[in-house]
């Protein structure tokens, strides 16, 4: 059986976690907690004001397209700064592997 990994990323807000649930033939781990006051000024909620949760974490799903081929699904949180370490690692990992 052959498996791949796919990181769903992108901004706060724009519906990682929701799709990772959407679509996962597995009831998804997820990583929710509820916002506080430390989150100000750095989760805009300007698009999305009735939101109280962010992923602190990964979230997580599966989606088998066949019985050759699983999908596991890794959902990031959106806050900038967390997206800016991801793509920092993922250069960093593409750079060690050559």
């Amino acid at each position: 059986m052959t498996s791949v990994k796919i990181v769903v990323a992108g901004g706060f807000g724009v519906g990682k976690t929701t799709f990772v649930g959407s679509v996962s033939e597995i009831t998804p781990l997820t990583t929710e907690a509820v916002m506080t006051a430390a989150s100000t000024g750095l989760d805009d909620l300007s698009q999305v004001p009735d939101k109280t949760t962010t992923t602190v974490a990964m979230d997580f799903g599966r989606v088998t397209l066949d019985e050759g081929l699983v999908l596991y699904l890794f959902g990031t949180p959106g806050q900038h700064l967390t997206l800016i370490a991801l793509v920092q690692h993922a250069m960093a990992t593409q750079l060690s592997m050559r």
